[in-house]
């Protein structure tokens, strides 16, 4: 086994060992040279530099990060700014070369050959070397540079436990046990951001007056932002002299063959993640395999556990595993991410060919589990496929649970719509998207069109009057709450047909209600007023709980469109005592906006304006900007009388910003 210490020196300029009989305290810098193009890292040096303050019994930091990070071009930028007066030693443990890890008795023999010790008096075993190595460097004021470590039992043996000595060790392990048991400081390195990538590729490149800046910061990102893949980005590139940095980003793009053009010679991307994932076991690599062919950003344990066939206690495990060997990150308590090039080598390992069914079937179970929640009535849930893969979903305490969850999971919702349309399985695609109802309604945003009429599609193949009924409601609801009156009536309009055959008058009672709102927006109070009553009876008739409600409701539109606003306020006012104490739908500031109407056409405007402010409360809890946006308009016309116009004219201002701030895609 080659020394630690001296594989590296060839052509370092390493100074030698000192000869038997020499001043055993001549400093030794046995660091490798500096790295060249250093780039960025402020952040870093300087919790380095907080790691490494006075300690009582030998400051020890812990530089930890993924593979090609750039942990030890970061360890030895610091090391060589450093005051050490009687030296500086350096050993690559080997944690993660490909071979065998050095062992802690050879890398402590070169050690104590370096402070002067002779060969023939360095002591076998790891215990007695590690003890006069100890002794030797017990009062003197040595830097000490552990790179590439495995774990913490290689380690600790080399570890001087003097206060004099301050040691940096370097690791693709997180090195918990460490931490716990020498206080090591950890010192997290991520990924550059993108300006000092593009800084680092360009460096390394060396043709900065050349090089396109939007194409440099495309290949940074290609690159992960990580230094080993810019490195040789930049070589690559170098080697080509008829290649612009253009030609190497559309090369890069092409996902299938990032990795093969991220390799030169024996070094590559690749083979640094290969080392790492080679160190998994057998359970772990799955496990990575399996989050590379999610189709979400990131994922918790559950998500982990669907697609990877596991339960949610082994995956916990397993995810803790993948972080702390820089495999994975978590981004917050509880979610996981893995970077690009990471997701490009795992997939390349094995891992289940049905992720995708595994994950869309968790997200169905997920989504049937949170609606439950949220509608205890049980009226807007909906069966899921005969052959949805069971598994443990999160439990949902409560509706405000529910609803956080559902905040939380926009973004891997709209995956989960997409790859479900994309299997081709139009059961599960319509049926995904009809139980996303509660963001449609909370969160309201035109990023849900397409997919949601995506899943319409799907029902029709499918011939599902349900699935046709609830996407065209849905829609409806999406286009209401973002303004859009005209398009929502054709949706609204053309759910009633199939709800009635799907035996679903409940939501028809509610699709009536909306396209009442559509026409009073359109200028249609006739056809409003027809709506509404359409509405108060098909609730009736089905014996939901919203009846009084909406007869109530409708009866107080009738009293103002026949003057009457003093019927109206009264008939409002009962529509609030009947809004059914666990509805969903968005009724309560509804009403409470007629009831505010009613007072101020009654010249009841302060009583108007309070029954407007808790609408508003309401709607802007609820994220409804359309519908808050109108609140502010008729809250303009109320405080145009109270206050004055220029107060109505400030309401009024607020709306239209609130409108315009609506996303239209």
């Amino acid at each position: 086994m080659g020394s630690p210490l001296l594989e590296r020196s060839l052509g370092e300029g390493w100074a030698q060992p000192s000869a038997p009989g020499a001043d055993e305290h001549r400093a030794q810098n046995l660091l490798p040279r500096a790295p060249r193009s250093f780039v960025g890292r402020d952040e870093q040096l300087a919790a380095l530099e907080a790691a490494v303050a006075d300690s009582p019994e030998g400051p020890i930091a812990l530089l930890t990060g993924p593979a090609g990070v750039g942990k030890t071009a970061l360890a030895l930028h610091w090391a060589h700014r450093q005051a050490a007066p009687d030296g500086r030693l350096f050993a690559d443990l080997r944690g993660y070369s490909g071979g065998d890890p050095a062992q802690p008795e050879c890398v402590l023999r070169e050690f104590l050959l370096a402070l002067g010790v002779p060969p023939q008096e360095v002591p076998g075993g790891t215990e007695a070397a590690a003890a006069l190595y100890r002794s030797l460097v017990a009062e003197r004021r040595l830097l000490v540079v552990l790179d590439n470590a495995r774990d913490s039992a290689q380690v600790r043996p080399l570890l001087p436990g003097t206060p004099h000595v301050t040691t940096v060790v370097t690791s693709r392990n997180r090195l918990d046990g460490l931490i716990a048991s020498d206080l090591a400081r950890p010192v997290p390195l991520g990924v550059l951001g993108e300006r000092d990538a593009a800084e680092l590729f360009v460096r390394a490149l060396g043709r900065a007056g050349d090089a396109d800046a939007t194409a440099v910061r495309q290949v940074a990102r290609l690159c992960d932002g990580l230094p080993l893949a810019l490195r040789i980005a930049a070589a690559r590139l170098s080697g080509r002299p008829q290649w612009s940095v253009a030609d190497l980003a559309s090369e890069l793009a092409d996902g299938q063959r990032r990795l093969a053009l991220l390799s030169a010679e024996d070094t590559g991307v690749a083979a640094a993640l290969r080392t790492s994932v080679d160190r998994l076991p057998d359970s772990d690599a799955w496990l990575l395999a399996s989050l590379a062919r999610a189709f979400t950003r990131d994922v918790d344990a559950y998500a982990a556990a669907a697609v990877a066939g596991t339960d949610v206690a082994g995956a916990h495990e397993g995810l803790d595993r993948l972080a702390a060997a820089h495999l994975i990150q978590e981004e917050s308590p509880g979610r996981y991410v893995l970077h690009d090039l990471v997701r490009l080598y795992a997939r390349s390992l094995d891992g289940p060919a049905d992720a995708d069914r595994r994950l869309v079937d968790h997200w169905l179970r997920s989504l049937d589990a949170a609606v439950r929640a949220i509608d205890t009535t049980g009226y807007r849930d909906c069966p899921l496929p005969a052959d949805c893969r069971p598994g443990p979903v999160r439990a949902f305490a409560d509706r405000d649970t529910a609803r956080s969850w559902f905040a939380a999971e926009q973004e891997a919702l709209r995956a989960a719509a997409t790859a479900a349309t994309a299997l081709g399985d139009d059961d599960r695609a319509w049926r995904l998207a009809v139980l996303i109802w509660p963001l449609v309604l909370w969160r309201p945003h035109l990023g849900w069109r397409a997919p949601l009429e995506r899943a319409l599609e799907a029902a029709g193949r499918a011939r599902s009057d349900e699935g046709v009924g609830r996407l065209h409601s849905t829609l409806g609801v999406l286009l209401v709450e973002t303004g859009l009156h005209e398009a929502a009536l054709g949706h609204l309009e053309s759910s009633l047909d199939p709800l009635h055959r799907a035996g679903l008058p409940e939501i028809a009672a509610q699709v009536l209600v909306l396209i009442g709102i559509a026409r009073i927006h359109l200028d249609d109070p006739d056809g409003a007023l027809r709506a509404q009553e359409a509405a108060h009876r098909t609730a009736r008739e089905s014996g939901h709980s919203t009846a009084a409600m909406l007869e109530h409701h409708h009866a107080a539109q009738l009293a103002l469109a026949h003057g009457d606003p003093a019927a109206a306020a009264e008939h409002a006012a009962r529509a609030l005592d009947a809004v059914p104490p666990d509805e969903t739908a968005g009724w309560r500031p509804l009403v409470w906006e007629s009831y505010g109407i009613a007072l101020h056409r009654a010249g009841l405007h302060h009583e108007a304006r309070e029954a407007l402010l808790t609408a508003l409360s309401v709607t802007e809890e609820e994220d409804l900007p359309a519908r808050t946006a109108g609140t502010l308009t008729q809250l303009g016309e109320v405080a145009s009388v109270l206050d004055g116009p220029e107060r109505g004219a400030d309401y009024r201002r607020r709306a239209e910003e609130l409108r315009r701030s609506i996303p239209d895609r």
